[in-house]
Order: C-alpha cells, then sequence, then structure tokens
C-alpha cells in the first residue's frame, strides 16, 4: 500500500493564515537526496535535513539543506495543490519518498531519522 502525503490536502492546516511572525517551520526531518539512474535510485551520502517552512511573505518553502555544510541546496516555493510527497515501498532497506510536482518534475529522499524498533 502506498502512503501519499498530497500537501494541497493539508492546505488548511499549512497554507492557512500564519499566527506567528517570521518563518516557521512546519515539518523538520533528516533526509538525504537520492538520485535516479534508470529505474533505480542511488543514496547521496550526505547528511540533509528536509524542511516545510512557510516565510514571512506566506510563501511555503520546500528546503533540503546538508547539514554537515549548513548550506541549502534546495528551496523549492510550493503552491496549493502544486505537488505530493510519496511513501516509495518499494525500498526495502529504508524508507524513502518521493516528491513529485505537478509539472512531472520528481525528487527523491531517504529518511535519516533513527528507526524506532519494535
Amino acid at each position: 500500500r502506498q502512503t501519499r502525503l498530497e500537501l494541497h490536502t493539508m492546505s488548511a492546516s499549512i497554507f492557512g493564515e500564519s499566527r506567528q511572525q517570521g518563518a516557521s517551520s512546519l515539518i523538520s526531518m533528516k533526509a538525504g537526496k537520492l538520485s535516479l539512474n534508470g529505474s533505480t535510485v542511488n543514496a547521496d551520502s550526505r547528511k540533509g535535513l528536509l524542511l516545510v517552512r512557510k516565510s514571512e511573505d506566506g510563501l511555503m518553502h520546500f528546503i533540503w539543506k546538508d547539514r554537515t555544510a549548513n548550506t541549502v541546496e534546495d528551496d523549492l516555493i510550493i503552491f496549493p495543490g502544486d505537488a505530493s510527497l510519496k511513501h516509495l515501498p518499494q525500498c526495502q532497506d529504508g524508507f524513502a519518498m518521493l516528491l513529485e510536482f505537478t509539472t512531472g518534475r520528481r525528487l527523491f529522499f531517504w529518511s535519516q531519522e533513527a528507526r524506532k524498533k519494535g
């Protein structure tokens, strides 16, 4: 069964009016990048951080940051209905995700969070 997080279905909680001043992280997760080679994805060994953040101007940002270098590599503005984040159950040795835009652009990530036992 495929898990799918549609960013546009979360519009009430994510895209609604902000009650705080300044940028606020709505989602934060340790995650690395994956590159697609044919039908296989290969892991980038860098330690990363995925963030979904609402900026002061109300725009939603999907950010990937290199935790070691402390640099932002991707900062994508996402609008309601623009993209969905899906779990990829085909990955048997970890937790892989696909960020897929309505334009067809696809970005792959893998969880670097500690796995819970049980």
